[in-house]
């Protein structure tokens, strides 16, 4: 399943401070993982740190994401707000 639209990029293509929706997780082998983390389809997220490790804030938790593990996960960025928490859902 996934929410994939026109707009998706890979999560460590949003810049630090920038919020995206999760719409896809392209390696099925790391889904499961992921999820245990919350990193969900259909879940805003905000980077906090770019690199590797890419740090993202989902639902007030931190969590890093290794750089390999980051570019499986396309998000549409956020066009309402620049921060999740702007956008009224």
């Amino acid at each position: 399943m996934n929410l994939k639209g026109c707009n998706t990029i890979p999560l460590p293509r949003l810049s630090k401070g920038s919020c995206g929706l999760i719409s896809e997780v392209q390696n099925v082998d790391e889904l499961s993982r992921l999820q245990s983390m919350g990193v969900c389809i259909g879940r805003r997220v905000e980077v906090i740190k770019t690199g590797d490790p890419l740090i993202i804030r989902v639902f007030g938790s931190r969590i890093g994401l290794s750089a390999r593990m980051a570019e499986h996960v396309m998000v549409e960025p956020c066009s309402r707000a620049p921060r999740c928490w702007e956008a009224a859902e």
